[in-house]
């Protein structure tokens, strides 16, 4: 992942590198903080691999939630969506 140019991105981006393949900082456009996890990881709160917020502190607090609790996006759906192959 290339550096994003912002200390505090780069730091969280080095802390979790095993799981963010991307950050999108898009506070110019008034769209927040965009993380994109690899797999395994998986934000059940989006039903994606995408953890997206307007506060930078909301997207840590989502990403520590995914990284501690993991749940993969296979068991997501064939716990809380079995009739989703």
């Amino acid at each position: 992942m290339a550096t994003t140019g912002n200390k505090t991105l780069d730091k969280l981006a080095t802390k979790y590198l095993a799981a963010i393949d991307d950050i999108s900082d898009e506070r110019n456009l008034g769209d927040g903080f965009w993380i994109y996890l690899k797999k395994p990881f998986f934000n059940a709160h989006m039903e994606s691999r995408i953890i997206h917020e307007q506060k930078l502190s909301d997207c840590i607090s989502e990403l520590k939630r995914c990284v501690n609790n993991p749940i993969t996006e296979e068991e997501y759906f064939s716990r809380f969506n079995p009739t989703i192959p």
